[in-house]
């Protein structure tokens, strides 16, 4: 959220206007969709367990690269684009993949009031990255430039996330070890 409510201010202080930020948009909507089709494959080559960690982490990566640092020579703005676009496409994936092991890890009859959980949530990010990104935009540190803060903090959080998600992943069930037939079908053992 931080990003989609700041990216527009980002893309001012490259020099670009609206024309470029809406042809950015279009991009990264067909990257989504191209992400979002190629999850299958992803998961099938890499397995579920690297792919929910690792997307996360790729987010990371991803959003440092394109909003830490402000280049307004070509290669800079190339470098913002292919990013940007990057963590957009790696965000949108990331939301199909946890709905995914939503519905391989919960059972049916909990799978309603976790994807209702999983909006709430969502909405709830939503506000907070509104109200955080939007007060943190004009703060300037000694290790921070005037409107690089929030965008430090969410690449922190993704970074958290896949750490978090990878170390979940890892641990056994309580209950014993997950019957795995059905995701073995899909993709390695991690």
């Amino acid at each position: 959220t931080v990003v989609l409510v700041l990216w527009p201010l980002h893309i001012q202080k490259l020099g670009w206007a609206s024309h470029e930020y809406a042809y950015l948009e279009i991009a990264s909507k067909l990257l989504v969709i191209g992400g979002s089709l190629a999850y299958p494959a992803t998961v099938r080559s890499l397995g579920y367990r690297f792919t929910a960690s690792g997307l996360p982490v790729a987010a990371c990566m991803t959003s440092a690269g394109a909003f830490l640092h402000l280049d307004t020579t070509l290669y800079g703005q190339a470098v913002h684009v292919i990013n940007a676009l990057a963590f957009l496409s790696a965000c949108g994936v990331m939301k199909v993949c946890y709905q995914h092991l939503t519905t391989l890890a919960v059972p049916h009859r909990l799978q309603g009031r976790i994807f209702a959980l999983m909006q709430t949530l969502v909405a709830v990010g939503s506000i907070a990255g509104n109200w955080f990104g939007t007060r943190l935009w004009e703060h300037e540190t000694s290790m921070t430039s005037k409107g690089t803060l929030p965008f430090l903090m969410a690449s922190s959080m993704f970074m958290l996330a896949g750490c978090l998600i990878a170390g979940l992943l890892a641990m056994p069930p309580p209950c014993g070890p997950m019957p795995v037939t059905h995701i073995a079908e899909e993709g390695p053992e991690d």
